[in-house]
């Protein structure tokens, strides 16, 4: 290997590896001779290990090949190819032009993947031609197509180049050459667009055929096709004009006795207008539609025919024509891919857009983009206006719209997803039902599509928002337990067959029931996912019914410091089938054994006052859900207070409460006076007093209590009397006196603190009782009377 970094030219006569690291050269001369074994530099990243070659200066290849593996190949200077024997230029990587002055291309062919264009000065493609596989960046710059040069977008059947003049700040100046790769085993129609701004018809000459050859002078320009009157689904009039190029028209097809098979015009010279959809005629099989022209870029606008259809008799199919109503083609008019979500938002007067399936498993019918899809280049599409009121919709194409995200990719738009397909007389269509948080139960056009009729004689399967056909119907979760109307336009008569998957999405323990209002069957779908029937074209769309069902399922509520004790939830909604009430069978074990079991049709309580692992099995059918479930319930505090105390002035005021609480603070009039369990207060003066204790436990709850404690004044006697001469106890609900024997035959009186008298009798013996079980909480005088003289103790009730 010869390496250096300070030569003019580095010339190799063998092969050299480029790998793991980078080379870098100020001139690169790559020879070859035709007699022998091809020179060959290879730059080789496949391993991961981004291998890069700098050549500072000019790159020619003469006879000679580089082959670059995934790597990174950049040139500063100017480029030249002569080698069309051993190949030049080979990439499966990325090859930047980012000199500082004007660069030049020449020679033969440049097979590229990524080229990316990143000099302020410009880079010319002079002579030869460059094919493009993957990518053809603008960073800056303005890359020109000379007169003897050429770029080409290559397409096969996995991807399709694209132009990128949007992300960085280059331009391109000149013609380009857009490919599609055209897939299918036979000729058929197909919705294009030219991604070319102001392309001739003539452009698909080579590409079209079907109906004689070629495009230009086959039919007479701008005259609609004559559909059969009746309507024929397999014929047009005899003589109607006809080619391999046409456009839609939907005020003609609105006038044409055959509404589904009118308002096709026949185009067959002039132009192809930018933003527009056409069907065209091709080949198949793996051929190549190329157009060429100056690249679309910028700003486009495309009025939308928004007008409304009527009547029933006149449509091949026989369904009424108002499926129809506000529908027209459009067309991707860039050489790069368009994201469909922020196609949908930058155009409110429209939206469902939708592609058509010229071949495959649902050819003749067409598919909504969903959420997170791009739109290829040259690709057309159906478009339905956002209100059918008969004024036309303007839809906006915008460079912010384009996206380097060539084909298709799909995100976890969604919560739960079914798909149904129908399949019949050899061909098939489906429709695809979602629920998620984001979505609403009104239309949503960045979820939601508007369906549009398969072709003539095949069937169209489709959900219902209201009357209208719906090919993607998004809804909320809560949604789930709403009947959804599933319709079917048969096309002809025959055996069908829908096929559901996606149900294990759902949530567990949903039902989902299919309900045939034709023959009043009903079939659970989680037990079989197909049904077959009859049906005939003319049946009515609207036989089906799904029912889907919100969740069902078991949870623990723990025990809490509000509510101690636990419970097991069972979330039943309540759902008829069929007329019937869904009744679900529960059962709850704990410990290995039955802790309760019953049935029911709506959610319940199950209380649970022991802690521990409960296992709950809820059946329905075939249908049976299993949970096990751990449940803690709480001790609740128990704070036993009296709600009133009475005391003497003088005397302690001692509370002992029943609890089990871990703390306890009191507080008196709101000052912290004890944290011990019984409070203990000396030296109350008479008043008043709010006593509050707050109590918590090891569980972190807490719960408090107050008493009002009345300090009443003491009463003495008028007269000096020895205390043993008369005592008096209060004893369950009653007072119980011991008086002298000079007191027998005194007056007992009991006089309330206001001084009224509550009872009088007379002193007959030693041992007195007084009943105090009426009696209110509160402070009370005994009054004994004798000889002139009286005798007074005084005494409290709690209650």
């Amino acid at each position: 290997m010869i390496y250096t970094r300070t030569m003019k030219t580095i010339l190799f006569s063998f092969s050299m590896l480029v790998a793991a690291f980078s080379s870098y050269a100020q001139a690169l001369y790559v020879s070859g001779d035709n007699n022998s074994a091809t020179t060959e530099i290879y730059v080789n990243g496949q391993d991961g290990s981004n291998p890069t070659l700098f050549v500072n200066g000019e790159l020619t290849v003469s006879n000679g090949k580089i082959d670059n593996a995934s790597g990174l190949v950049w040139i500063a200077g100017n480029t030249s190819y002569t080698s069309s024997t051993n190949g030049g230029y080979v990439s499966t990587g990325q090859l930047v032009f980012n000199g500082s002055t004007t660069q030049t291309i020449n020679g033969d062919v440049i097979n590229a993947n990524r080229v990316e264009v990143d000099n302020s000065n410009g880079v010319t493609i002079q002579s030869g031609t460059l094919n493009i596989d993957s990518s053809l960046l603008l960073s800056s710059g303005v890359f020109t197509q000379g007169t003897s040069g050429s770029v080409v977008l290559q397409s096969d059947a996995e991807f399709d180049a694209f132009l990128d003049d949007f992300t960085g700040s280059g331009s391109y100046v000149g013609q380009i050459t857009d490919e599609l790769y055209v897939a299918g085993a036979t000729a058929r129609q197909h919705l294009i667009s030219s991604p070319i701004s102001g392309a001739s018809v003539a452009n698909l000459d080579d590409d079209v055929s079907g109906y004689g050859s070629g495009v230009s002078g086959n039919g007479n320009d701008g005259v609609a096709v004559t559909p059969s009157a009746p309507c024929d689904p397999t014929a047009l009039a005899q003589g109607s004009n006809y080619g391999n190029l046409f456009e839609y028209n939907p005020t003609t097809a609105a006038a044409s006795p055959c509404v589904d098979q009118g308002g096709w015009i026949v185009r067959s010279s002039g132009t192809l207008e930018s933003a527009r959809g056409f069907s065209a005629y091709l080949t198949g099989n793996g051929n190549i539609l190329e157009i060429v022209g100056n690249p679309g870029s910028g700003s486009f606008n495309y009025q939308v025919d928004n007008v409304n259809f009527s009547g029933s008799g006149n449509t091949a199919s026989g369904f009424t024509a108002s499926i129809y109503s506000g529908w027209d083609l459009i067309g991707n008019p860039y050489p790069s891919p368009m994201s469909r979500d922020v196609f949908i938002q930058g155009n409110t007067e429209v939206n469902s857009p939708s592609y058509y399936n010229p071949s495959g498993t649902y050819s003749g019918t067409y598919s909504a983009y969903t959420i997170g899809e791009s739109i290829p280049a040259t690709q057309g599409f159906a478009v339905r206006a956002g209100t059918l009121n008969g004024v036309d919709a303007t839809v906006n194409f915008t460079d912010a719209m384009r996206t380097t995200t060539s084909g298709t990719f799909r995100n976890d738009w969604y919560e739960h997803g079914l798909e149904v397909e129908v399949r019949g007389n050899g061909f098939a269509d489906k429709t695809f039902i979602a629920f998620g948080e984001d979505m609403t139960s009104m239309f949503d056009p960045l979820f939601e599509a508007y369906k549009f009729n398969s072709i003539q004689g095949q069937p169209t399967l489709y959900t219902n928002l209201k009357d209208d056909m719906q090919s993607i119907n998004a809804r909320n979760t809560n949604q789930l337990g709403e009947v959804l109307p599933l319709g079917l336009n048969a096309g002809a008569d025959g055996i069908y067959t829908l096929t559901f998957s996606g149900m294990e999405s759902f949530p567990q323990g949903g039902l989902l029931f299919l309900e045939d209002k034709a023959t009043n069957t009903w079939q659970d779908l989680t037990l079989n996912d197909t049904y077959t029937f009859n049906a005939l074209a003319q049946d009515h769309g609207d036989r089906f019914q799904l029912h889907l069902t919100p969740k069902v399922l078991a949870e623990a509520i723990q025990g809490s410091c509000e509510s101690p004790e636990g419970a097991l939830e069972l979330n039943i909604p309540a759902y008829t089938l069929n007329s019937q009430n869904v009744v679900w069978d529960y059962s709850v074990s704990h410990n290995g054994q039955v802790f309760t079991q019953g049935s029911a049709s709506s959610s319940r309580s199950l209380p649970v006052q022991t802690s521990g692992i409960y296992e709950v099995e809820l059946q329905y059918g075939s249908t049976i859900i299993n949970e096990i479930l751990s449940v803690e319930v709480l001790e609740p505090i128990i704070l036993d207070l009296p709600q009133q105390l009475t005391i003497i002035e003088g005397s302690s005021l001692d509370i002992a409460p029943l609890t089990n609480a871990t703390d306890l603070v009191w507080t008196l009039d709101g000052e912290v006076v004890s944290e011990s369990e019984d409070l203990m207060l000396e030296g109350l003066t008479a008043g008043v007093y709010i006593v509050s204790v707050e109590a918590a436990n090891n569980d972190g709850c807490r719960t408090s209590s107050s008493i009002e404690v009345i300090v009443a004044k003491g009463v003495t006697s008028n007269s000096e009397l020895n205390a043993t001469l008369f005592t008096a106890v209060a004893v369950d609900g009653r007072i119980q006196m011991t008086l002298s024997e000079n007191l027998m035959g005194a007056a007992i009186e009991l006089i309330a603190m206001d001084g009224k008298l509550i009872s009088s009798t007379q002193a007959n013996t030693t041992k007195q009782t007084l009943n105090i079980s009426d009696l209110a909480a509160g402070i009370y005088t005994i009054t004994l009377r004798k000889g002139g003289e009286s005798y007074t103790q005084q005494f409290s009730i709690q209650r």
